[in-house]
């Protein structure tokens, strides 16, 4: 799990909790905002893992990079492109302490839902049944707020059966039980137990919430009048300490506020949220798109081939042809004579260019003084004769640290031939990248 990558799920989900709030929720589209709400967190997750299927693949610019040779004053590491060869610290460890505070919040977070498993059952062992109202079963309890549980509706034994509060608080409740929504409180509780570190999802838990108790005062206002809904709804606000809010619906929540200015507002502007709708859902569809992660550069394969499209050789200024992926990459001197496979040769070789550099190499006095540190890239051309040619920076730090790497690589291309990289079966002259980080300890 790479930063770009949770950088891509968090806007994902920030985007979508902004089409639910500036669009389904102001267009009361409870049904809809539901069911977005509900795929929102998995969306949020894949979508980012697979750009190519959301977008048209462009042709990506090939080149050979090199590890990274990391200059210090302690000594130098060799980190891939694509990982650490020599990793600084012991990922084992950190892995390991990370995992134990993951695995302990998970079990903190089913610990209190068992706990308020607990308190639910001990309400429900005291529970007596009083009635049943289409297929649904109602049970008074020694409790001061409504709630629904499964299948179940609950109401205090202070609530007059018959009453006109009575059947106005199981209407409520019944359009959660008929809504299934106890299922979205499951789904919820797993994704809040897997990813309790993310506050995003505890935000899409509470629209969720919130989406349900619209649904359900939806659903009583065909039925009752809406001032004395109102004022059944104030009257009881002060009975809001219900439960577990993981699995309990209930009548009297603590968004109250907002369901009443849901219930007494009207829709304003449809156009504006139609459009705003539209806008976010294209961002939505341009972030899980972009690749975060690509880079204009690749590591090679045993065989020089990263994959089934080989880029072109460009033009040098003096017309001659550059490889960037060949059949047999060029290697430094020095491990010709080894036995073993051309990718073991390989290696070899880029170990002892890389030792070699740092042998050669010094920390610029003026960017060491200004404590600069960053990555030079270095580009050059192996010829097909072996010697180096076309020696430049591509991105330099400044401290005189440009300068010093193109000292390095001028003194070695004097002393070094290397053995050239072949395209079927033809030496031919090949481009590549090597970057130099530069690092105070």
């Amino acid at each position: 799990m790479t930063a770009m990558y949770i950088i891509q799920v968090v806007l994902l989900w920030s985007l979508g909790l902004l089409v639910y709030r500036l669009g389904f929720r102001k267009l009361r589209l409870f049904s809809l905002s539901r069911y977005f709400l509900l795929i929102l967190i998995p969306l949020g997750i894949v979508a980012p893992l697979f750009p190519n299927f959301w977008s048209v693949t462009s042709e990506t610019n090939v080149v050979v990079w090199m590890e990274e040779l990391v200059l210090g004053s302690s000594g130098f590491a060799v980190n891939s492109v694509s990982g650490s060869s020599e990793p600084a610290f012991d990922w084992a460890l950190w892995m390991g302490m990370g995992i134990l505070v993951y695995l302990a919040g998970v079990l903190y977070v089913v610990f209190r839902t068992f706990k308020s498993f607990g308190k639910l059952h001990s309400l429900k062992r005291n529970a007596e049944y009083i009635d049943r109202v289409e297929g649904v079963k109602i049970y008074a309890v020694s409790f001061p707020s409504s709630f629904s549980f499964f299948e179940k509706i609950y109401v205090p034994k202070s609530v007059v059966e018959d009453s006109k509060a009575y059947r106005t608080i199981v209407l409520h409740e019944l359009v959660h039980v008929k809504e299934k929504h106890w299922v979205d409180k499951v789904w919820m509780f797993l994704c809040c137990s897997a990813l309790w570190f993310f506050p995003w999802v505890y935000w899409i838990r509470n629209a969720l919430e919130e989406v349900h108790e619209f649904s359900a005062d939806y659903g009583v206002l065909k039925k009752v009048e809406k001032r004395y809904y109102f004022q059944l709804l104030l009257s009881r606000q002060m009975d809001v300490n219900y439960p577990s809010p993981l699995f309990v619906s209930p009548f009297f929540s603590n968004n109250l506020k907002n369901r009443i200015g849901m219930m007494a507002t009207k829709i304003k502007n449809r156009t504006f949220h139609c459009a705003l709708i539209l806008f976010s859902t294209l961002l939505m569809w341009a972030f899980s798109s972009v690749d975060l992660e690509s880079r204009d550069y690749h590591q090679i394969s045993e065989s020089g081939v990263f994959n089934d499209s080989i880029p072109e050789p460009t033009l040098s200024s003096s017309g001659e042809l550059i490889y960037k992926v060949v059949d047999q990459m060029p290697r430094f001197p020095g491990c010709e004579d080894m036995e073993g496979s051309l990718e073991d040769k390989k290696n070899c070789a880029d170990m002892k260019m890389l030792k070699w550099i740092y042998e050669n190499i010094r920390y610029p006095e003026e960017a060491s003084k200004e404590g600069l540190t960053g990555q030079v890239v270095v580009g050059f051309v192996v010829k097909s004769t072996g010697q180096m040619d076309e020696i430049n920076i591509l991105r330099d730090i400044g401290g005189g640290c440009g300068e010093e790497v193109v000292r390095v690589f001028e003194e070695m291309s004097r002393e070094k031939v290397w053995t050239p990289g072949y395209q079927e079966g033809k030496a031919v002259h090949v481009k590549y990248l090597v970057p130099v980080r530069f690092a105070l300890d």
